[in-house]
């Protein structure tokens, strides 16, 4: 019984893969790994592509998930550390397919360059008033 449900959720899992990324919603992927705790996190990023005849697809919707989530601007910190370990984890099989992965690899490296020049803009922004402020009261 327990193996019957695996592999259910094996194929749910999967399904999303099959469909069109731009139609799914990798919203719900947020929510779903922001309501795990730390080491199931970590566990869900080590079983992404574990099977070889589908981890191309598998690690291209992933990187499709992180490039929709920085561009949204959403949990910029959680959304880092998860694609830390990702890469971490999954460095090695990445290179393997980069001549297939590497479109989206450069759509994340440069959304990805664009959300952190924002953030240092901000951060910038925020400096300068904290420093016209102090100057003000001394």
């Amino acid at each position: 019984d327990d193996d019957d449900e695996e592999e259910e959720e094996d194929e749910d899992s999967k399904e999303p893969s099959s469909s069109s990324s731009s139609s799914f919603d990798f919203g719900s992927v947020s929510l779903y790994l922001k309501g795990l705790g730390p080491s199931r996190i970590d566990a869900e990023m080590r079983g992404l592509a574990g099977d070889p005849r589908t981890e191309q697809q598998e690690l291209a919707l992933a990187l499709e998930y992180f490039e929709s989530a920085v561009r949204h601007r959403q949990d910029f910190e959680f959304v880092n550390a998860l694609l830390a370990l990702f890469l971490k984890v999954h460095s090695d099989t990445i290179a393997a397919h980069s001549a297939t992965l590497s479109k989206k690899l450069k759509a994340l490296r440069k959304t990805q360059k664009a959300a952190w020049r924002d953030l240092e803009s901000q951060f910038h922004y925020a400096l300068c008033m904290v420093n016209s402020f102090s100057g003000i009261q001394q």
